[in-house]
């Protein structure tokens, strides 16, 4: 899988569109669409568009996002689940893990 089609990718996880992505690197959507057609992107623009997409730029051209190395083999499986789930779902669960989180606390408090 090129590059492009890992940008792509990110931008639909990210819940993004491809005129944000232009916008964001002050182009017109057309030069962006010609450089997914070309595969024409410049190492400062990858660099750009892995901060823009919140990813690594490994992931845009390897396809693996590195962990930091000092993430148990428990801790890489919950975010390799995490990572997999859109935007809206990530939220979701991660409110709700909070909320587990404080009322684990706030028992733990009270006793």
């Amino acid at each position: 899988m090129c590059a492009n089609e890992k940008i792509k990718i990110a931008l639909k996880k990210c819940g993004k569109i491809q005129k944000d992505l232009a916008d964001a690197l002050n182009i017109s959507k057309r030069t962006l669409d010609t450089k997914f057609y070309k595969g024409g992107f410049y190492a400062d623009e990858l660099i750009q568009i892995a901060d823009y997409l919140n990813v690594s730029i490994d992931y845009l051209i390897t396809g693996h996002d590195p962990l930091p190395k000092d993430l148990t083999a428990d801790e890489a499986e919950w975010l390799e689940l995490y990572r997999k789930l859109d935007p809206s779902e990530q939220l979701e669960h991660r409110a709700e893990l909070k909320g587990y989180i404080k009322a684990k606390e706030r028992m733990w408090f009270l006793s």
